[in-house]
């Protein structure tokens, strides 16, 4: 008899995951924090590089817990201590979790998106919530879960309820989006950009590309792939697919139609109005002309939401419903988002743009600050992280945007920041701190009445900590 996937019971989990149970529970959703589980969660003890989430599995009991899914050697040793305790016993618990996420995935029969690439991810998936969550029930990952553990952990909580689940496949080495992909199975797919990001793992960007590229090893030939027209990297992302025998093809950043594909996807800017970070956009998404209004001033989130549409449309979505979607979308916190605040008793406008930042997304957001008129303009940067060898090249290159950015002050963070520091020096109106808390007291001394402020750069450079201190002062 075949397992129904939404009503898992103790037997068909261990049948799933080639285990033993003691007990007896219902699958409801794993957790593999015990301090957030919620009550009748599954505590998932997984092992990591600094924690063992065995040492948690009182806590996890403590907290609500109605089972909790352990190895064969953690049970040996404490099965008189958790006797009275829901348990799934298995030889182990992470290969436990891609087995419940591919019985989910295998199981599901809804259409699923996987999304990848060096930026964009995060805000390609949100617009695309927006916009599914008008007609259909969307399954999605939550927060940065997009890695070897979060995605199974996504995918373990994915049931026959939603009709559409939208995934990020992230990656920090060769071979893990191939993992991700084969497990997701995509019906839909795209890489949303390929640039300098993560080259403290990768020898060059042309790796990176090939790491991306392995998204296309869990399509199946009935797949549809999303591609850039305008990337530099186009030929060789088309000639993969075609390698393939991938036929379902959509170009985006493209105004004509070739021979390999009939369908288009472009757009242009009627109108940006700078003060209220908005867009009139006009496109054609698949030969239907639209008007709409993105929360947004940046160019590829333009880019990013007509992709939205787009795929929003080959999944059969109404219009109507896509269009108010993508009105409906606002940036996530820290990823270009805008809030008013009170410091030292001037007005000041932010752009928090702090979640992350490579040398192409930094570049962008500079350009786009540099074009609101009418304020004192401050730029505070921090340094890009996990660059490796090319984090001299790529730092100094800021050089040229931001020396044009008709900036009134830049606050540069970051050992990282130095050679550029020296390079602006003479220039600019320019400070460069090693901590978070200096480069704050510096902008609590420079501030202006009528401020912009732009924060940019990678998370782990401290300037999350200075958006986080701004905002214990928004209106």
């Amino acid at each position: 008899m075949a397992i129904e996937m939404n009503i898992l019971n103790q037997n068909d989990c261990a049948k799933i995951t080639n285990g033993f149970f003691i007990g007896k529970f219902k699958f409801t959703k794993l957790s593999i924090n015990s301090n957030t589980i919620l009550k009748n969660e599954i505590f998932l003890a997984i092992k990591g590089k600094n924690l063992d989430g065995h040492d948690y599995v009182n806590q996890a009991f403590k907290n609500g817990a109605q089972a909790a899914i352990v190895n064969e050697q953690f049970y040996n040793l404490h099965k008189d201590r958790y006797k009275d305790n829901n348990l799934l016993v298995v030889k182990d618990t992470y290969k436990a979790l891609v087995d419940i996420a591919n019985f989910k995935r295998t199981t599901f029969k809804g259409k699923v998106v996987a999304i990848t690439g060096s930026m964009g991810k995060t805000t390609l998936k949100e617009m695309l919530v927006c916009c599914l969550s008008k007609y259909y029930k969307v399954h999605y990952t939550v927060g940065n879960y997009n890695n070897h553990i979060g995605l199974p952990l996504c995918l373990s909580n994915l049931d026959n309820s939603y009709d559409i689940s939208v995934l990020e496949l992230g990656m920090s080495s060769e071979g893990e989006i191939s993992f991700l992909s084969n497990l997701v199975k995509p019906h839909i797919a795209t890489i949303t950009e390929v640039t300098a990001a993560h080259l403290e793992f990768f020898s060059s960007i042309d790796d990176i590309l090939k790491a991306k590229l392995e998204i296309l090893e869990g399509l199946s030939p009935q797949s549809c792939f999303f591609i850039n027209k305008s990337s530099l990297y186009f030929k060789k992302v088309y000639e993969s697919l075609k390698e393939r025998n991938l036929k379902n093809i959509i170009y985006f950043n493209d105004e004509s139609v070739s021979e390999e594909s009939t369908v288009i996807l472009s757009y242009e800017v009627l109108f940006k109005n700078y003060k209220n970070f908005q867009t009139i956009v006009k496109a054609n998404i698949q030969n239907e002309e639209i008007s709409y209004v993105l929360n947004s001033i940046y160019d590829h989130n333009i880019m990013l939401s007509c992709l939205a549409l787009s795929i929003g449309k080959t999944l059969k979505c109404p219009m109507d419903n896509l269009i108010e979607g993508i009105k409906s979308f606002s940036p996530l916190t820290g990823r270009g988002n805008l809030f008013n605040l009170k410091l030292n008793t001037h007005d000041v406008l932010v752009i928090n743009d702090s979640y992350n930042a490579n040398y192409k997304s930094m570049t962008a957001a500079i350009l786009a600050t540099n074009r609101i008129k009418g304020y004192n303009k401050i730029l505070i940067l921090g340094e890009m992280l996990e660059l490796g060898d090319f984090s001299n090249t790529l730092h100094e290159k800021l050089y040229e945007p931001i020396s044009n950015s008709n900036s009134d002050l830049v606050l540069l963070l970051g050992s990282n920041m130095k050679n550029l520091y020296k390079l602006l020096n003479t220039k600019i109106n320019v400070f460069l701190s090693m901590s978070w808390n200096e480069a704050y007291d510096i902008l609590l001394n420079e501030i202006k009445d009528n401020s912009l402020i732009l924060l940019k750069g990678s998370n782990s450079s401290g300037i999350y900590n200075i958006a986080n201190s701004l905002l214990c002062n928004k209106k």
